[in-house]
């Protein structure tokens, strides 16, 4: 486990770890635990790159600011990361995360995409050669194991016509209302 302090002025990442990526660590996805002065977790989060993500939070979150440590946990599938973070979300249940999301599936399962994909006769592996990914990945869409990002659920929608828009993608609808509301 990596243990980060910053001394008070905001999260920061130990020199020399800056690119400390799963592949640095020869593991492939990590728990991230974000912590304030007062050792209370302020958010748990499942990351394949966990100090990028970090990153993110510190540039889109009101709460980063409060950040005075970052634990990190490798583990060596995806599968025991995202188990490990559910267990942990139980447990802790950390104010800036959204507990209620925490469910048996990762996220929820793309009804319009099996559905486009029934309606067309395609298998899984015919489905990742049309979008242009990995059979892998569109399975992990199809059973909730992962969600889109913005750019891939673009795609999806410009492949199927719009029958699958980038709106029927949960976790981008915070996205989507932000830039409707620009």
């Amino acid at each position: 486990m990596l243990d980060t302090h910053n001394g008070g002025d905001g999260p920061s990442v130990p020199q020399g770890l800056e690119n400390n990526t799963p592949h640095d660590n020869a593991r492939t996805a990590a728990v991230y635990r974000h912590i304030d002065a007062d050792g209370r977790t302020l958010y748990i989060g499942c990351s394949v790159d966990p100090l990028s993500r970090t990153a993110w939070h510190i540039s889109a979150s009101s709460w980063a600011r409060q950040i005075d440590m970052i634990k990190i946990e490798w583990f060596a599938t995806r599968k025991e990361a995202f188990a490990h973070e559910a267990r942990l979300l139980r447990e802790e249940r950390p104010p800036f995360n959204n507990i209620e999301r925490v469910k048996r599936d990762r996220f929820p399962k793309p009804e319009r995409l099996a559905q486009y994909l029934k309606d067309k006769g395609m298998s899984q592996a015919q489905g990742a050669l049309w979008f242009g990914v990995s059979h892998s990945y569109i399975n992990a869409l199809l059973t909730g194991e992962r969600a889109p990002s913005g750019k891939v659920a673009v795609h999806i929608q410009e492949r199927t016509d719009g029958a699958v828009p980038v709106s029927s993608w949960p976790n981008l609808s915070p996205v989507i209302a932000a830039a409707g509301a620009a």
